[in-house]
């Protein structure tokens, strides 16, 4: 079986949210292709430049906190071997991106990921490629803001509060936003929602907040259900038979890029 020596363009890895560029959609373009020659390993191997025949099937999935990359960018340069079948089956670090841990984490990232089938002539062929990866610091999206100076705050968004601004009727409606002061670094470059539930008296009056689904950062969960018990101000019209309690339920969407420059006033 032949083996194609294949260069790829540089990819841009957002590290905690990221996959492989391009997408698996697209091909790899050869006019982005480094002039670099492969290395000769027998008369059996054939060097190709057919790019656009090389395409991801399942693109990397890396996660990396801005911790993992100790607060700056890296790049690693990896050469990814794969069968015909586009399985991935061997990946040798050429650039490491200074950190072990980093290095191990990208490297089963690609093993699990794959090649959609590259075939000359209707025949299955393995090949490998040269991949640099660029993995970006999740907090430099995150920064200052560059009118203000001031810090970027999580802005407050749920599933009712984006209904009640596009005018649909909801079980109950918001009197402002909730004042969260989240810093984006706290979402560790991803973003986030939490489902809650609460009661509902008839005037009004929040109790037994409960968290239905996490954000998956307890912090992060302990913070929005304080700030939901204990400054949220809702507006139901009551059922003329109620004397109970009504169950209501919301989802807090908690967005890297929906920030404001300064934190809503808590009062």
């Amino acid at each position: 079986m032949k083996k194609i020596y294949l260069l790829l363009s540089n990819a841009l890895f957002w590290a905690d949210v990221s996959h492989a560029s391009p997408p698996s959609t697209e091909p790899f373009s050869e006019q982005t292709f480094t002039a670099q020659s492969p290395a000769k390993t027998s008369d059996t191997e054939q060097h190709t430049n057919n790019a656009a025949a090389i395409r991801w099937q399942t693109p990397p999935n890396i996660r990396l906190s801005s911790h993992d990359l100790r607060e700056i960018d890296r790049d690693i340069t990896l050469t990814i071997y794969a069968n015909g079948m586009g399985k991935v089956t061997r990946v040798i670090i050429e650039k490491s991106s200074g950190l072990a841990a980093v290095d191990q984490k990208v490297v089963r990232a690609v093993y699990r990921a794959s090649f959609q089938p590259y075939q000359e002539n209707g025949i299955a062929q393995a090949f490998f490629v040269t991949q640099p990866i660029n993995l970006k610091n999740p907090s430099a999206l995150t920064t200052q803001d560059n009118t203000s100076g001031q810090t970027c705050h999580v802005a407050f968004n749920s599933w009712v509060w984006s209904q009640q601004i596009a005018g649909v009727t909801t079980a109950f409606r918001y009197k402002k936003p909730l004042p969260l002061s989240l810093d984006p670094k706290q979402l560790q470059g991803q973003d986030r929602h939490i489902d809650l539930q609460f009661k509902l008296s008839r005037n009004n009056v929040i109790s037994d907040v409960k968290l239905l689904k996490s954000s998956g950062d307890h912090t992060i969960d302990k913070e929005v259900l304080h700030i939901f018990a204990n400054y949220a101000e809702i507006n139901a019209k009551p059922k003329f038979w109620q004397f109970y309690k009504r169950t209501m339920t919301d989802q807090i969407q908690l967005k890297l890029h929906h920030c404001s420059a300064k934190p809503i006033t808590q009062e």
